[in-house]
């Protein structure tokens, strides 16, 4: 029962940082998404040079999403009786609550019923591009707008499982992704991220091109 604790832990600390991972890129993506509009608008002005590499980082900080999101909820390994991390991690945690006499959790199968074709569709992406990205330059990540609102609830769906499945009960000593945390994730990426923006998206005004945040202070 000692080795199926520690593994227990293992997994839940992994897919802990698996997800404070995916949860960064979201905010990533949510800054940026912000600024293109301003920039649509024509409020906001990028230097030529900087829209390639702001297209490219897109472009990563949706891989690196998805990539996360199927270790997590896809992704099966060899010898662990063709499950994915998290059903590992509610398999662990009931043979725990078996062995103190206390009610298993099956929540899980929740994600699978709610996001099945989307898990598939990001897996598929994830297999022709992210992954062989160095084979084949032609062809396009398969993840749309509407795909992308559909990866924030499904991570919001997987941190609601996370959590139901931290069950201090099993060690006294289980960290939970509490709202404060995702906030405090939210607030370092938009100071990080307007700081670096300050120097390449710019404010456009009557008299010149002026460094300002996407609140209009300038830098």
């Amino acid at each position: 029962m000692l080795k199926i604790k520690e593994e227990y832990n293992k997994r839940r600390e992994e897919i802990y940082y698996m997800i404070h991972d995916a949860y960064m890129d979201k905010c990533i993506l949510e800054y940026i998404e912000r600024i293109n509009k301003l920039v649509e608008r024509g409020e906001r002005h990028f230097e030529s040079n900087s829209k390639h590499v702001m297209q490219h980082m897109i472009y990563l900080t949706i891989s690196d999403l998805v990539l996360n999101i199927c270790k997590i909820c896809h992704d099966k390994k060899r010898g662990e009786g063709k499950k994915t991390a998290i059903e590992r991690l509610e398999e662990c945690l009931n043979e725990l609550l078996k062995e103190k006499g206390l009610t298993p959790i099956e929540v899980v199968g929740e994600i699978s019923k709610e996001y099945g074709d989307n898990i598939k569709k990001l897996a598929d992406s994830r297999n022709k591009v992210i992954a062989h990205n160095d084979l084949d330059k032609n062809e396009e990540q398969n993840i749309g707008t509407d795909d992308i609102q559909k990866i924030y609830k499904l991570l919001n769906r997987i941190i609601d499982v996370y959590n139901q499945l931290s069950d201090i009960s099993v060690n006294g000593k289980v960290i939970k992704i509490t709202d404060d945390e995702l906030e405090k994730i939210e607030f370092e990426v938009s100071e990080g991220l307007r700081r670096m923006m300050s120097q390449v998206c710019y404010r456009k005004t009557s008299n010149s091109l002026q460094g300002e945040d996407e609140n209009g202070s300038k830098s």
